[in-house]
């Protein structure tokens, strides 16, 4: 019969490879306690998603919409309302673009009035609003973005990522609406327009000009909104 003794001077390491894996154990248990807490009970819901899962699960919300997604390797591209909208995907993180919504010409003399209502807006919605220079007009655009964490079996992710872009267009419209009331009480009525144009397919705000004869723009006074590309 084969017996093993343990000497004096291996009983402490033993004691502290005990001591170590008890320690780890209750820390990964409590761990996952937290987790489960911390996603509502719902562990199918914790851990971050893989790329393929995220752009899955987008691709599955959008299409609920109503929306008829496309993937261009790494981003969904997307229209929404007549808007091109990008999701570039970096799991377990999103970040949705809308891009190059609006422009203007360097030397416009709104642009305070813009950078003004630009700072406006990013202080009473979620979503960023930004500008930087298009590298092939030189103009000024400005565009939308917003980082978004979407949780594995996520429920109502249509209704979500229907939110979240719906605010981005109204965060537009209020930018639009500052820098129009801006100029309004700034600027004598025959003034010479700044130039501060908008992208938008459905020409909306061109409509309600026609319609209500109020438009004192003319084609040599409107600045060429950039075209929305991918360069950002």
């Amino acid at each position: 019969m084969m017996s093993f003794a343990i000497s004096a001077f291996a009983l402490p390491t033993v004691l502290l490879m005990v001591l170590t894996f008890a320690v780890t154990a209750l820390y990964y248990k409590n761990n996952h306690k937290k987790e489960e807490k911390a996603y509502g009970g719902n562990p199918a819901l914790a851990g971050p998603q893989t790329k393929e899962e995220l752009t899955s699960q987008i691709m599955q919300g959008l299409t609920d919409l109503g929306c008829q997604p496309e993937i261009d390797g790494d981003n969904i591209l997307l229209k929404y309302q007549g808007q091109s909208f990008i999701f570039r995907n970096n799991a377990p993180f999103t970040v949705l673009w809308y891009l190059n919504w609006a422009g203007c010409l360097p030397d416009d003399p709104a642009w305070p009035d813009i950078i003004e209502a630009i700072n406006n807006a990013n202080g009473n919605f979620p979503p960023t609003v930004i500008w930087n220079t298009h590298p092939e007009t030189s103009e000024y655009v400005v565009s939308t973005n917003m980082p978004l964490l979407l949780l594995k079996n996520m429920e109502e992710v249509s209704g979500y990522l229907q939110y979240v872009l719906n605010v981005c267009i109204e965060q537009r419209n209020y930018v639009d609406d500052l820098v129009r009331k801006s100029l309004s009480e700034t600027k004598p009525k025959k003034r010479h327009n700044v130039g501060f144009t908008f992208n938008d397919e459905n020409a909306e705000d061109e409509r309600r000009d026609e319609a209500t004869g109020t438009d004192e723009r003319t084609d040599g006074d409107m600045a060429v909104a950039a075209k929305a590309d991918r360069t950002l």
